[in-house]
C-alpha cells in the first residue's frame, strides 16, 4: 500500500468525469478512472499520472453491465490503496417522448443512473468507513429541481440523487464521510452542448460554464463540506426562482422551455 488515498471516478474518460479526474490528481489522489473502452483511457490515465506524480489507474467496462460493481470492488482490492473519494459521474441522457420509450432504453437509463452508482457508493462508503472516512461527489443536475418534458426519465434520476445525497449527508456524517451532491446546469462538455451553445438565446447561453470551472467550483466545495453545490451564478438564481414559483408556474414554464421534443439523444456512448 502506497501513501496515497485514491479517487474513484465514474465516466472519468470525457466531460465532466474528465475534468474531475484532473481536480482529483492535482490535490494528490491516486486514481481509479471507470470508462466506456475506445475513450482513450489509458492515455489519459498516464497523462496525470506524468503530469501530477500520482498513481493512476483504470477500468474500460460498460456500467450496466450486471457484474460490473462486484469487478470494480475486487480491483480495488488488487489495487490496496484506501479510498478517499467517489465521484458518481455517469449517467445516460435520453431526450425522447415517453410514449415511445423501449424497454431497453429504460433499463439502461435505470441500471446506470440508479442501481449501479447506488451499488458503487455503498460498496465505497463501507470502504471508506474502515479508513477513516472520505468525500462522495454524486453528480445530479439542475433539471433534479425541475419537471422537464422529453427528458423525465433523466430528470427523475437526477432528483433521486439529489434526494439520497442529502439523507446521507446526514447518514454518514457520524462515519467521516462527507457526502455532496453537485447540480450543474449546462456545461460545455460535447460538441452536442456546444452546439446548443452557439446557436441557443441568451438564457440558453447564460446556462452553460466550460466543463473545467464546472469541475473546479464542484471539488472546491465539495472539500468545504458542502451538502449542495449548484456551480454558476446564472444556475443559482434559476434554482432559486424556480423553487419559489408555484408549481404550475413550474409545469406552464416547463410546458414552453421543452414544448418540443428534440431528436433522440442516447448518451451511453460516453457514459455521461
Amino acid at each position: 500500500m502506497s501513501g496515497h488515498k485514491i479517487a474513484v471516478i465514474t465516466g472519468g474518460a470525457v466531460g465532466l468525469g474528465k475534468a474531475m479526474a484532473k481536480e482529483a490528481a492535482g490535490r494528490g489522489y491516486a486514481l481509479f478512472l471507470i470508462d466506456l473502452p475506445n475513450l482513450q483511457l489509458p492515455d489519459y490515465s498516464a497523462q496525470l499520472s506524468n503530469e501530477y506524480k500520482v498513481p493512476a489507474h483504470y477500468m474500460e467496462a460498460d456500467l450496466t453491465a450486471a457484474d460490473i460493481a462486484s469487478k470494480i470492488e475486487q480491483a480495488l482490492l488488487e489495487i490496496d490503496m484506501p479510498v478517499g473519494l467517489l465521484v458518481n459521474n455517469a449517467a445516460i441522457g435520453i431526450n425522447q417522448t415517453f410514449v415511445t420509450l423501449g424497454a431497453d432504453k429504460i433499463q439502461r437509463l435505470i441500471q446506470l443512473n440508479i442501481s449501479f452508482a447506488t451499488a458503487l457508493t455503498v460498496m465505497v462508503a463501507r470502504m471508506m468507513q474502515l479508513h477513516g472516512g472520505g468525500h462522495i461527489i454524486n453528480v445530479s443536475s439542475l433539471a433534479a429541481y425541475y419537471s422537464v418534458p422529453y427528458k423525465s426519465l433523466y430528470a427523475a434520476s437526477k432528483a433521486f440523487w439529489y434526494n439520497l445525497s442529502l439523507s446521507l449527508y446526514c447518514e454518514l456524517k457520524p462515519l467521516g464521510i462527507h457526502v455532496s451532491v453537485a447540480c450543474p446546469a449546462g456545461i460545455l462538455s460535447n460538441d452536442m452542448h456546444r452546439f446548443r451553445y452557439d446557436n441557443g438565446d441568451r438564457l440558453t447561453r447564460l446556462s452553460f460554464l466550460e466543463t473545467d470551472e464546472t469541475a473546479s467550483i464542484i471539488m472546491t466545495e465539495a472539500f468545504k463540506k458542502r451538502p449542495v453545490i449548484i456551480p454558476g451564478r446564472f444556475a443559482k438564481m434559476m434554482q432559486r426562482l424556480g423553487s419559489a414559483l408555484p408549481v404550475s408556474w413550474q409545469l406552464r414554464m416547463a410546458s414552453k422551455r421543452f414544448g418540443n421534443p428534440m431528436k433522440d439523444i442516447n448518451g451511453a456512448t460516453n457514459q455521461r
